[in-house]
């Protein structure tokens, strides 16, 4: 490792006679711009990694476990003897699992060194000749396994931590042992604290070539500082602060990258306010500031604004902290349950997008104190943020805003039509605009005197519930001019906002969305959309993932749709909250065994409002059953659950089941206690 050592040092030395950073490897799919580009010029200058034959070095792809076994045994120093001992002692197991020829060494290495588990090797020879210590493309090492080669390999010891990723729980509940070793990691700088861009650890992904390239740099240049206690090697000590020169001065910029040489070599290069690229060398023991608080070489980030204090081409002490930033954009997506909010703004004459957690951000709407729940896509924002951390927002309501219709109305007080609506459909509260004399309706692309809306025709474009937007008179904010469906049922790639109007079909490939309630809805007034095993299904402010399943008629949904198909659907109510006590007379539309409830439909003609069908809505609604308390009956006999469900499947297309429904409470839950269903021919 000397040599490399050497070698990797006189590079450095050439850097400071450059004005910028140069590498004896060049892989042609690698960008100057790219994030991890020291990180795997670096790691392939020390002889770590490898490109492939085309010259590329393919940073994307997932790293193989044999892969990383070579990698991380360079950071161990094995003996021949060592190495003769480890062929006595394991040689016999990797005899019988077989692994790729030129794997075995470094298996020997990293066996003798108990980085890797004789017990692992024993548990693959059992099973036969195992893939992930074959040359095989198909075993690719998952982000918390590479936790447990990096922790062995580097010798390091456990660290309590309290995790801040966005999906600890996971971590928690299923790697519970591992917590200790992220946070060893962490410690080092190998791990960050913060996990990915959306926040996440993700155990169970594949780790790409590029992310091992740092994590491979940035524990070689630790374990160069401080030892590695797998080869008995001593800790070099970190210099006192030497002496500070007479002839300093100040540097102003933004940090570009920050990279280490080991025992104690880093450097460091920042943008200047006249766009110049500065390289200089950075000791570990020059003084640090991290946002007012001392700290050191490894808390500083790109991105973060310097004052350095230099001499020649030495830092001597470093100031840093978070950049405060501020765009002007409008909203273009909003994840609402892990509060991720997609941006688009200009910049030099281009349209960009970036991606902000809105989490703790202080919200004016309007002027006024709003919450999360109350942006929409499409509001003008003015945002301010530190890296993607958004701290201040004040959104505008642009000139389509969307509501939920409620009912036009004439003020005879103030002489004013109006149009009321809801601003978000989870709420009571109802506002309104006044109309200006005609108003434009897309759908029938015309405009419309708003005596006809007030008058006769009031619910002749619109129903109750119906999401629309408004466009006011010349910006205005105050005097509707133009009422909009806000519904699409073309989209290829953008958002559909309406209403279920059937739910997923049986081979889970299509679902029927509406701009209306199934009750107001005509024929030609749904369209079908494709869902898929892929589509993410969840709650309005939930972080809660459910089942297509779950999906039912009458939920009000926010779908995104790419390329034709939904890649997430977001239900902003319930429609099937606090079924009462009674007895409930419908078509029985469906049974779900598994999420423990029945659809009765009550809209098929005015006979079912007899029995206690005014508690209920008059469309879809979700009963809950129990399998061994509630009783099924089909023309007056006895059926289980499963027979029930079968009859559902195969009746005939010119029947359904009208079904007799009671509620009752038991034990603390209103379920359906007998559901009594005759076979009934449809009256066309």
């Amino acid at each position: 490792m000397n040599k490399k050592i050497t070698k990797f040092v006189a590079i450095a030395a050439a850097v400071l006679m450059l004005p910028v950073t140069t590498f004896a490897a060049n892989f042609k799919d690698i960008k100057d711009t790219y994030w991890a580009k020291s990180y795997i010029e670096q790691c392939a200058d020390l002889g770590f990694i490898n490109g492939f034959p085309d010259g590329k070095f393919k940073p994307n792809e997932p790293v193989r476990f044999t892969e990383l076994i070579k990698m991380l045994s360079n950071f161990l120093n094995v003996s021949e003897a060592d190495m003769q001992s480890a062929e006595s002692t394991y040689g016999p197991t990797l005899n019988s699992v077989k692994p790729t020829p030129w794997v075995r060494p470094y298996l020997l290495k990293c066996l003798q060194k108990k980085v890797v588990s004789l017990e692992l090797l024993n548990s693959a020879a059992k099973k036969g000749t195992p893939s992930m210590i074959k040359d095989n493309a198909q075993y690719q090492m998952s982000r918390i396994s590479a936790v447990d080669l990096f922790f062995n390999a580097m010798g390091l010891d456990k660290v309590p931590t309290a995790l801040q990723y966005k999906d600890s729980n996971v971590l928690i509940k299923n790697y519970a042992d591992q917590i200790p070793k992220i946070g060893a990691l962490q410690k080092a700088g190998v791990l960050s604290t913060q996990g990915d861009e959306s926040g996440n650890f993700r155990p169970k992904s594949t780790i790409t070539r590029a992310e091992v390239s740092k994590m491979l740099y940035v524990a070689y240049a630790y374990i160069e500082q401080n030892g590695n206690k797998l080869n008995d090697t001593t800790v070099t000590p970190v210099p006192s602060t030497p002496s500070v020169p007479s002839n300093l001065e100040n540097v102003m910029g933004v940090v570009k990258s920050i990279f280490g040489m080991g025992n104690g070599q880093n450097f460091i290069s920042i943008n200047t306010p006249n766009n110049e690229l500065k390289v200089y060398n950075f000791p570990a023991n020059a003084n640090v500031t991290v946002n007012g608080q001392t700290s050191n070489a490894s808390n500083v980030k790109e991105g973060m604004e310097a004052v350095l204090t230099i001499s020649g081409e030495t830092v001597y002490n470093g100031e840093f902290k978070d950049a405060i930033k501020e765009i002007n954009g409008t909203i273009k997506e909003i994840r609402s349950n892990n509060y991720d909010t997609k941006i688009e703004y200009k910049e030099n004459n281009s349209t960009k997008t970036i991606t902000l957690d809105f989490r703790n951000a202080d919200i004016k709407l309007d002027g006024k104190t709003a919450k999360f729940g109350e942006l929409r896509e499409g509001y003008d924002v003015k945002v301010t943020y530190s890296q993607d951390k958004a701290t201040k927002v004040e959104a505008k309501r642009n000139i389509n805003f969307a509501g939920f219709f409620e009912k036009f109305e004439y003020d005879s007080r103030s002489r004013k039509y109006r149009v009321y609506y809801r601003p978000d459909y989870n709420s009571s509260r109802t506002d309104y605009y006044e109309l200006d004399n005609y108003v434009y309706i897309n759908k029938s692309n015309r405009s419309v005197d708003a005596r006809e809306l007030t008058r006769n025709n009031r619910n002749k474009y619109f129903v109750k519930g119906q999401p629309v937007s408004f466009e006011f008179y010349r910006g205005s904010n105050d005097i509707v001019t133009g009422i909009y469906y806000d519904f699409d049922g073309n989209v290829r790639d953008g958002n559909i906002y309406g209403y279920i109007y059937n739910d997923v079909r049986r081979n889970y490939s299509t679902m029927d969305v509406s701009p209306k309630l199934y009750k107001d809805t005509r024929r030609n007034e749904y369209v079908s959309i494709n869902v898929d095993s892929y589509t993410d299904v969840y709650a309005y402010n939930s972080n809660r993932r459910l089942d297509l399943t779950y999906l039912r008629r009458d939920m009000l949904v926010n779908i995104k749709m790419k390329n034709g198909v939904a890649t997430s659907i977001e239900i902003l109510n319930n429609a099937y909250d606090g079924i009462p006590a009674g007895t409930y007379v419908g078509e029985l539309y469906q049974i779900y065994s598994r999420d423990g409830y029945i659809d009765l439909d009550t809209s098929r003609n005015s006979s079912y409002y007899s029995y206690d069908n005014a508690k209920i809505q008059n469309g879809s609604n979700q009963i809950p059953i129990d399998d061994y308390k509630t009783k099924f009956y089909l023309d007056g006999k006895a059926m289980t659950i499963t027979q029930m469900m079968q009859a559902i499947e195969n009746r005939s297309y010119n029947v359904y089941f009208e079904a007799v429904v009671k509620v009752e409470l038991k034990d603390g839950k209103y379920i359906a206690t007998e559901v009594n269903a005759k076979t009934t021919p449809f009256n066309y």
